[in-house]
């Protein structure tokens, strides 16, 4: 089976520069973003790599906003989406480098166990069941956002992308 890459699912988020063998899938963070510079965070799935020796190379990582952070990183995977596991990189200060041979024809690889909507959308109704005295919210943090939301209920404010961030306000 050819490989495949997708990122076509909530949290989803990688260019792929070349999938044509498993042996040297190269890719690419994409910004975090649309029009910024900044790129940390990664989230995509492979189908079809059950068995295979699999190397992954995310060619710009040293450009990152912590490329120092890179050393002796551990990226996550998951066959399920729900169940994360770590897998040992490489970092030569310009690329991060992986290999990983799938047990299941599906894999998902990312920075960290992603905040999916779905588990967004169960924060919010756990955050209204607790008590009609707080106030309980979804709204956009900013006026460009897409993915981004702001849950207020009055004593702790989430801020929600790819990375949940909680703040006390």
């Amino acid at each position: 089976m050819m490989s495949k890459i997708s990122s076509n699912f909530d949290s989803g988020r990688i260019k792929v520069l070349d999938e044509s063998d498993w042996s040297e899938m190269r890719l690419a963070i994409l910004p975090d973003r649309e029009g910024s510079d900044e790129f940390m965070g990664f989230h995509f799935a492979a189908t079809g790599a059950r068995g295979k020796d699999c190397n992954y190379t995310l060619d710009h990582a040293g450009k990152t906003r912590w490329a120092g952070g890179w050393k002796n990183y551990r990226i996550v995977a998951s066959y399920d989406g729900t169940d994360w596991f770590r897998i040992p990189t490489t970092f030569d200060g310009s690329s991060l480098k992986w290999s990983h041979k799938p047990e299941r024809d599906r894999v998902w690889y990312a920075y960290h166990a992603p905040y999916r909507e779905a588990d967004r959308f169960a924060l919010i109704a756990r955050c209204a069941a607790r008590s009609s005295d707080r106030r309980c919210e979804l709204k956009p943090s900013t006026p460009a956002a897409t993915k981004d939301s702001v849950v207020a209920t009055g004593h702790t404010k989430f801020v929600r992308r790819l990375f949940p961030l909680v703040f006390s306000i």
